[in-house]
Parts: C-alpha cells; sequence; structure tokens
C-alpha cells in the first residue's frame, strides 16, 4: 500500500499545472455613450468575447491580467470595468485624476491627458504605477502597467486586485469590458483587449485522476 499511495502521490504532483491563454476581444466606437455614464452597466459600451472550455490546465483562474488598446480625449472622463462569466466585476480604472465621492458620473473633472491607439494600458496586480494616476505621465499617455483602481463601494476599502476578484472562479463563459465616459464633448474609440489567463484544473479534477490511478494500481 505504501508503494501505492507513493505512486499516487507521484501522480497528483506530476497532474497539469499553470497553463496560461491569450484572448482578443473585439473593438469598436463608443461616441455614443459620451456623457452618458451615471454607475449602471447599461449606460455603458460593452464588447465581450468567449473563453471556451477544456483549455490547456483547466478552466480554473490562478492569474489574469488585462492590455487595452484605446484612444479618448481627456481620459478623466473614463470608468472601465471587468465582468467575469460569473457576474464577479472589477472596476479597471475610475476617471483618473478625479476623486469622485461616487461611482455615480457625477461631478468634474479628472486628467485631460489623451489615450491614443498604439500606446497600450496593462492592467496587471502588482503594478507600480496606480491606474489613478495614468494621465499623469502627460499627454499622449504612453505605454503603461497600472494597478488597478478597483470597486468604488462606499467602504473605503475597494477591491484592487485582478487575481482577487476573479482568482478561483471558472474562466469559461463570455467576458465584457464595459467602458463609461463621464462628461460630454470627449469620444473614444476602443481598438482591441486582450484577457490574458493563467488556469489550473479544479480540485475535483484532481481528485478523480488520483482515484483512478488508485483503482488501476490496486488491481494490479
Amino acid at each position: 500500500m505504501a508503494k501505492i499511495l507513493g505512486i499516487l502521490a507521484a501522480l497528483l504532483i506530476s497532474a497539469p499545472a499553470l497553463a496560461t491563454g491569450d484572448y482578443v476581444g473585439p473593438g469598436g466606437d463608443y461616441s455614443l455613450f459620451d456623457g452618458g455614464y451615471s454607475g449602471l452597466l447599461e449606460n455603458m459600451f460593452t464588447t465581450a468575447l468567449e473563453v471556451p472550455a477544456g483549455e490547456p490546465g483547466g478552466d480554473i483562474i490562478d492569474d489574469i491580467w488585462l492590455e487595452m488598446d484605446n484612444s479618448h480625449t481627456w481620459v478623466g472622463d473614463l470608468v472601465i470595468k471587468l465582468e467575469g462569466p460569473g457576474g464577479d466585476l472589477l472596476t479597471l480604472v475610475s476617471r483618473p485624476g478625479f476623486d469622485e465621492p461616487a461611482d455615480d458620473g457625477s461631478g468634474c473633472c479628472g486628467s485631460g491627458s489623451d489615450w491614443i491607439l498604439g500606446n497600450v494600458q496593462s492592467f496587471m496586480d502588482g503594478a507600480a504605477l496606480h491606474a489613478e494616476f495614468m494621465g499623469d505621465a502627460g499627454t499622449p499617455i504612453p505605454p503603461q502597467t497600472l494597478q488597478p483602481t478597483g470597486i468604488y463601494d462606499g467602504s473605503g476599502t475597494p477591491t484592487t486586485s485582478l487575481v482577487g476578484a476573479f482568482g478561483g472562479t471558472n474562466a469559461v463563459g463570455l467576458w465584457r469590458l464595459h467602458i463609461g465616459d463621464s462628461v460630454v464633448g470627449d469620444y473614444g474609440n476602443l481598438g482591441s483587449w486582450t484577457l490574458h489567463l493563467g488556469t489550473i484544473p479544479e480540485p475535483a479534477g484532481l481528485l478523480l485522476i488520483g482515484l483512478g490511478a488508485l483503482v488501476v494500481l490496486r488491481r494490479r
């Protein structure tokens, strides 16, 4: 039995590890949403991509980051949110340069720097630059890696981690990127966005692998 348990442990250790996948979502002109953001998803431009099941490594998220190729004059008008297949929601940036009292589109004004196509902004946990300050580098905003701003929830302790929001959830299904514009007079166009996922098998899947191996070994 000790030999069987040793082999079983080795099989579990050698089970599929973290695998990565890149998923590209479509862009679009969101000028019709100029100045319409009120804190509701229905007042935001929305684009979606689908992550299929059965990807190498499994379907459970262990790591996640996102890139956006976008253009918008006066970036301080923008609120950008990522929504997972299960409805989990994270604010990537919320009107940078403006300390809004609530997530409702009111008040004025954030950073006047321009975001241009080709200058990709990457949202990643652990980035040295907070997304709230993305416009501080001047205009046009250079390519940067940003720590997400987080969800305004009235408590002063917003969630600011992509892994914290989506880690351990199932990656399979529709992912939605929402873009809101809070003040009239500035227009934007999303070129594309790329979701980078690191996935692992579900714990139940690893257990089944191990139990199956144990049955085979006991029959020998």
